[in-house]
């Protein structure tokens, strides 16, 4: 009940006696049937007016006649702001102290979930003069059952309400038409908003459907399901959730994720856009383009249909091209493909790449195939229409066991023409009785061709006459004699980069496996010569080095010239270099080498060293250095004295010399004595 005293003295008293909304209901017969809405049904809003009633008392006693009343509507029970604009009603009847209000109306934003409050003023009778405010502010309560929908309001039209949902703060452009906020939203995060007619935002906090143009119907049915600051701001825009992620283009879908972008026409982000320390959203910019996930892949403007089913930083550029995943890939021809792995390209037209920065950069290098291996360098076509293969290991068909070939077929392999070669070409293979394998030299057609080939039981190396033959029995013999050759590329010389076929090796059991460059001592006590690596400094029974590269090798009966001898070393035999020069494992334990300083063995286990004191040493230093690593050495086992024990020897032997003269001169004294005495005795 509502007490307020005028400026005339007189006491207004006010009872609300309800509020409701205007509602019209026409009843038909008891069959009737609902009825479809045509297109020429008419819609009617039921508007936001609504019906007041309530008791009016002047001193006590019920007031009758007509007055006049203000109402205005505030979001405060005292200050605050005021809601909509003040309403007005002149000449209402008043009987007994009752009134009705019939209309009011105070707009479709008035009433979104939150309190309100009613401010009256009134003068009785009608024009009397000023009008008194009645205290305090009657409060608005809802109905009880629409306590069951709170934080859920609707804006009329005369074509499809609007429905929001969530934080008061929730807003539909005005003039837009069928479009709901689930929820969601609040001061801290952001408002949703939607601001184009049918536009859905499910929940979640700042999203928007809509562009935000200022025209309501120009970018319709866009939708966000959730998350944080995303936008769908074109017709049909999809965002499934995740944050900061923006489809603009016509019918574009973004499944969730962070900072992805779907702005082509018909265009699709899975997701992805962050993996827990790197940030960069997907992009798809290519009408029909399709990006699965992952961080910072690129569709661009004129990959139309083209696809980056994942990975890192892949770009797919042209039209109906497809980076499968990996890194750092790019598929710029026409239905080209980056099949996955990284630092690969793919720009010719029906292009397949795949592997390790496999490069086909020439776009008019169309229909190429390469596959490259995990070496780091780049493998790139040369011409269209090529398949190319870089595999270290060998390429297999038919077959999944170790390649120890380039090629290696399990199976006939059938050419459908004569095996052929130009000169410069690769060699031909011919079967029947009279097979061979027939090669040009590839300096030119003028130089000899060489064949090898076997006849009447001898293998022969030709060209213009036999120059090499290996009979039934295994005897080799070569016209020009034997000598062998550096396998290292680059002109021979005798630096530790290009160390080769200068030793002599031998091959001897050993207790460990070895390296090249180990050095090896002979191990005490077993039953025939067996070596393991040196496991203290100055080690007495130093044999030699494991060889790199040996000149030649003695291995019980078998001699062997000038090669790589890994296929000698096993887990249980080696090679050690007896007489030249070999690369050797050294370290700085007695500090720098100089070249020609004697080595021995270090306190690391088959690592050399610079001999400081007597001992037993293996060669001596042929470079210098100032690092661990390798030197080239001359292999030359024996016994080392120091210059400080030289010193002392040589010392020791001027001191044996001097009592040798002295011992000698005391012998003369000691004969001329004798003598004396001898002739005094006559």
């Amino acid at each position: 009940m509502n007490r307020v005293t005028s400026h005339k003295g007189i006491r207004f008293t006010m009872a609300a006696l309800g509020l409701s909304l205007t509602l019209a209901v026409t009843l038909s017969s008891t069959r009737a049937q609902m009825q479809p809405l045509g297109a020429e049904a008419a819609l009617t809003n039921l508007g936001t007016a609504f019906t007041y009633q309530g008791r009016l008392t002047s001193s006590g006693a019920p007031v009758n006649g007509t007055c006049d009343f203000e109402f205005s509507l505030w979001d405060s029970a005292s200050g605050g702001t005021q809601i909509g604009s003040t309403q007005t009603h002149t000449g209402v009847s008043v009987t007994a102290g009752y009134f009705t209000i019939a209309s009011l109306d105070f707009g479709s934003g008035a009433f979104n979930g939150r309190a309100r409050w009613l401010a009256i003023s009134v003068r009785c009778p009608t024009g009397s003069g000023s009008y008194t405010a009645l205290s305090p502010r009657q409060a608005l309560t809802p109905a009880p059952h629409a306590l069951a929908l709170p934080g859920l309001w609707t804006q009329q039209n005369a074509t499809s309400p609007n429905l929001i949902g969530g934080f008061h703060g929730n807003a539909v452009t005005v003039g837009a038409v069928g479009a709901t906020i689930g929820g969601g939203g609040d001061n801290t995060f952001g408002l949703n908003w939607v601001t184009d007619s049918y536009g859905t935002v499910g929940g979640g906090a700042n999203n928007q459907a809509g562009d935000a143009a200022g025209t309501a119907n120009d970018k319709l049915f866009a939708t966000v399901g959730g998350g944080k600051t995303n936008t769908a701001s074109n017709d049909y825009a999809t965002i499934g959730g995740g944050t900061q992620n923006s489809a603009d283009g016509y019918a574009a879908t973004i499944g969730g994720g962070m900072y992805n972008t779907a702005d082509g026409t018909g265009a699709f982000v899975g997701g992805g856009g962050y993996d827990g320390s790197t940030g960069i959203g997907n992009k798809a910019f290519g009408n029909a383009s399709t990006i699965g996930g992952g961080v910072g892949n690129v569709v661009t403007l004129s990959g139309t249909h083209a696809t980056v089913g994942g990975g890192f930083q892949n770009t797919a550029s042209g039209s109906y091209a497809t980076v499968g995943g990996g890194s750092s890939n790019s598929a710029s021809g026409g239905y080209a493909t980056v099949g996955g792995g990284g630092n690969n390209t793919a720009a010719g037209d029906y292009s397949f790449v795949v592997g390790r920065r496999a490069r086909n950069t020439n776009p008019d290098h169309d229909g190429v195939f390469i596959f490259a291996d995990s070496v780091g360098s780049d493998f790139t076509s040369t011409a269209p229409n090529q398949f190319l293969i870089r595999a270290g290991r060998g390429v297999g068909i038919n077959t999944n066991t170790t390649l120890t070939n380039t090629l290696t077929v399990n199976g006939q392999v059938v050419a459908g023409g004569a095996i052929t070669s130009t000169p410069g070409g690769e060699p031909f293979i011919s079967v029947g009785p009279d097979s061979g394998i027939s090669m040009n030299d590839r300096a030119g057609a003028s130089n000899p061709r060489w064949v090898i080939f076997p006849q009447g039981g001898t293998l022969r190396l030709w060209n213009g006459a036999d120059r090499v033959t290996v009979n039934n029995v295994g005897k080799l013999t070569a016209t020009g004699g034997f000598s062998g050759q550096c396998l290292s590329s680059g002109n021979f010389n005798t630096t530790a980069g290009n160390a080769c076929n200068m030793d002599v090796a031998e091959a001897f059991a050993s207790l460990e496996p070895t390296e090249p460059g180990d050095v090896v001592a002979l191990a005490p006590g077993a039953r025939t010569p067996t070596v393991r690596k040196s496991s203290q400094a100055h080690e007495q029974m130093l044999v030699g080095v494991v060889s790199t590269n040996p000149g030649l090798v003695f291995d019980n009966g078998k001699t062997y010239l000038a090669g790589d001898n890994s296929r000698l070393i096993t887990a249980n035999k080696t090679v050690v270099a007896l007489v030249g020069r070999v690369l050797v494992k050294v370290s700085l334990e007695n500090g720098p080498i100089a070249v020609g300083d004697p080595l021995t063995s270090a306190s690391q286990p088959g690592v050399a060293m610079k001999a400081t004191r007597s001992g037993k040493i293996i060669g001596y230093a042929m470079e210098a250095a100032d690092a661990p690593g390798k030197v080239l050495m001359l292999v030359q086992p024996g016994h080392y004295v120091s210059p400080a024990d030289a010193a002392a020897q040589q010392e020791k032997d001027a001191q044996i010399a001097v009592l040798r003269a002295q011992l000698a001169a005391l012998e003369a004294r000691l004969a001329a004595l004798e003598r004396q005495a001898a002739g005094g005795t006559r």
